[in-house]
């Protein structure tokens, strides 16, 4: 199987780098965009330059893993018909994976010291590789990244993740980490959202709206009106609830700007206005236009004072 005949397949599954969408925990996709990628095929062929480096850097972290370990790393991007793989009861989830590691006794040793665990053993775990710039190891694993591996687990029959991440910026460096499979997590939380989800697919019914950016694609999948009519009393609570809202939001969008517009006239003739813990800077910035003449605008800005 090539790149472009897995890409073809994997569409028609639920993928373990789908769950983390389905699950709310993505800050990226949210349920409707993966929904509208299955449903209607809407997915965005470009692909961004970091995923881009992502996958190119895949087979060097794979073999950092070896190398750290002193263990046998296998990349599995030119063998997807080991990576890609179904899950045994759910024909409709799948999961593709980085690599392979196999660890003996002395693998285990030096893993251990790598990630202090009682889980380790030795034997074969899937290698699942990340390059970020926002988690420098200190935190906890990010949840997606757990979720995701713990579905390539389900999915694969195998009992461990070793996570290498490449954190990217001023003081580049590998993490390492051990993610065991945790069934309670998979059968009580994860495979529960996935099967919901699945039904909001084959019967091609819109998942709750989770993102302001799902509007856009809401508007976009039924740009057209029908003759149609339907009643439907329990939005009436809702729509009470939008009001609402709306007539907050244009009070205090109407606060803001008489309370801006007050500094503004209290600064008027002055570079700075210490009032108490804050600092309220002015300055001039050439804004340059396109379609009206350039001009200077006096630019407002609120900080907190520096405290020695």
């Amino acid at each position: 199987m090539n790149r472009q005949e897995w890409l073809e397949k994997r569409h028609n599954f639920i993928t373990a780098s789908d769950v983390p969408a389905i699950m709310g925990l993505s800050k990226y996709r949210s349920p409707i965009e993966v929904w509208n990628e299955k449903v209607n095929g809407h997915t965005d062929e470009n692909i961004a330059p970091a995923a881009e480096i992502g996958l190119d850097i895949e087979p060097v972290l794979v073999r950092k893993v070896g190398t750290i370990l002193k263990c046998d790393a296998v990349w599995l991007g030119e063998n997807l018909d080991v990576a890609f793989k179904v899950h045994p009861h759910y024909e409709y989830i799948a999961a593709t994976i980085d690599g392979l590691a196999t660890l003996d006794e002395q693998s285990v040793q030096r893993a251990e010291i790598e990630f202090p665990t009682d889980d380790i053993k030795p034997g074969t775990y899937i290698i699942e590789c990340k390059t970020t710039s926002k988690w420098d190891g200190k935190e906890d694993i990010p949840q997606e990244w757990v979720a995701q591996c713990q579905t390539q687990m389900a999915v694969h029959g195998i009992d461990g993740v070793i996570l290498i991440v490449l954190v990217m910026g001023y003081n580049r460096h590998y993490e390492l980490r051990f993610i065991p499979f945790d069934k309670s997590y998979w059968d009580d939380h994860i495979l529960p959202k996935i099967v919901e989800f699945w039904t909001y697919v084959q019967t091609e019914t819109l998942p709750p709206v989770t993102s302001p950016d799902d509007v856009d694609i809401i508007k976009s999948i039924y740009p057209n009106v029908n003759d149609m009519v339907i009643e439907d009393n329990e939005l009436e609570d809702m729509i009470d609830r939008l009001n609402q809202l709306k007539e907050q939001r244009n009070t205090l969008d109407t606060e803001i700007a008489l309370l801006e517009g007050e500094l503004r006239r209290k600064g008027e003739n002055y570079k700075a206005i210490l009032a108490g813990k804050y600092v309220v800077d002015f300055a001039l910035q050439n804004r340059k236009e396109t379609v009206i003449p350039a001009k200077t605008i006096k630019v407002m800005r609120i900080k907190q004072r520096k405290t020695n």
